[in-house]
């Protein structure tokens, strides 16, 4: 019978065979004893790369001298990685569990994204420290008070730089929130169905998902080098969400783009530089004209549901419409090669052709 004494004594064998083969084999040398333990180089970096008991315990040093990285890791328990010349450290713990990132002064841990805290420099060159206990409470603390914050979910708080705003308040949620990105601030009101929007020449509203409008004017912003550029403006209309909206982009500018849909039965674009209408949607009959690329294109669905190959007709202006095919794996499972795409050209006349064509090479 296997007894503890047992284990001790194995253990203790293939530890002193691990150390003799790392004994006899020279740093930087390869070796190769099987799965018990290997040593190679790198072939992508410089560095390399010991490992021993298969896939269970690695070593690697790689990258250049002055950006060196050291990793050690037994999968898929635990690797530790470091970083001298960057002052880089990093250490995970089954895998995203438990993981711990510094690289100089900045540092962030966390157990399952539920718990955790973070520190480091800012660009004005202060402090910021994060404790969070996700979703219940969420703090940050700095030496400037402006970038101090606390908010206890759902009761009440303040939390800045979270969630893909810059800001956001709230008290009782969702009876009452608050949010801001850049310049844009939403009131909500038992959230997500009221609404208010206001920011730089916007303003809107919606009772989702009966109605909304929100209408934007044409702006001006300015880049990174100082330079102005205009940020055209929208109005956007919906009616009983998602059946019915109606859109305008880039109002102002010389390419205002013109959306409707009216789901299922249509959808359709129309601006200067292309127009699109499908009818019904998403599965439906296609007509696209794009004045950019200087093309024309009609598309239609399968024409039943055993059918494995489908017919575009493409028109570029300057001759006869070409008649294109794509193949799907029929129901059998054996694929059947489509014709190819240059094998036949066809105009407008002849799309039933296409797809009688189309058709017989599903049969």
């Amino acid at each position: 019978m296997f007894s503890a004494s047992d284990f001790r004594l194995k253990s203790m064998l293939v530890a002193l065979a691990f150390a003799a083969l790392r004994l006899n084999v020279r740093a930087g040398e390869e070796a190769e004893f099987g799965p018990l333990y290997q040593q190679f180089k790198l072939t992508l970096e410089p560095g390399h790369r010991q490992e021993a008991a298969g896939p269970l315990w690695y070593s690697q040093q790689s990258g250049p001298p002055g950006d060196r990285l050291r990793l050690w890791a037994v999968p898929p328990l635990f690797s530790y990685g470091r970083n001298d010349d960057t002052d880089f450290e990093e250490f995970d713990f089954l895998w995203k569990v438990a993981t711990y990132h510094r690289y100089g002064p900045e540092y962030r841990f966390q157990l399952v994204q539920w718990f955790s805290f973070a520190g480091g420099g800012t660009q004005s060159g202060t402090n910021v420290h994060r404790f969070t206990l996700f979703p219940i409470y969420f703090q940050q603390r700095s030496a400037i008070s402006e970038k101090n914050y606390t908010a206890i979910f759902p009761l009440y708080g303040r939390i800045e730089n979270r969630f893909f705003r810059d800001e956001a308040k709230f008290v009782l949620f969702p009876l009452y929130g608050q949010s801001r990105k850049k310049d844009v601030v939403t009131d909500n009101y038992l959230y997500p169905f009221f609404h208010l929007r206001r920011g730089d020449g916007l303003e809107g509203w919606q009772f989702w998902p009966l109605f909304g409008a929100e209408h934007k004017e044409l702006t001006w912003r300015t880049n990174h080098w100082g330079d102005p550029f205009v940020v055209g403006g929208h109005d956007k209309q919906f009616m009983f969400w998602p059946f019915l909206q109606d859109q305008r982009a880039g109002v102002g500018t010389t390419n205002v783009a013109h959306q409707q849909a009216f789901l299922p039965f249509y959808s359709f674009l129309r601006s200067p530089q292309r127009d699109s209408t499908t009818a019904p949607w998403p599965i439906g009959y296609t007509h696209t004209v794009d004045r950019v690329k200087k093309f024309e294109e009609w598309g239609a669905p399968c024409p039943s549901t055993n059918t494995t190959a489908c017919t575009t007709i493409r028109s570029t202006g300057s001759g006869p419409a070409s008649c294109s095919f794509s193949t799907r794996t029929p129901r059998r499972g054996i694929p059947r090669p489509a014709p190819a795409s240059g094998a036949s050209t066809c105009g407008r006349s002849s799309v039933p052709r296409a797809t009688s064509r189309a058709a017989g090479a599903s049969r």
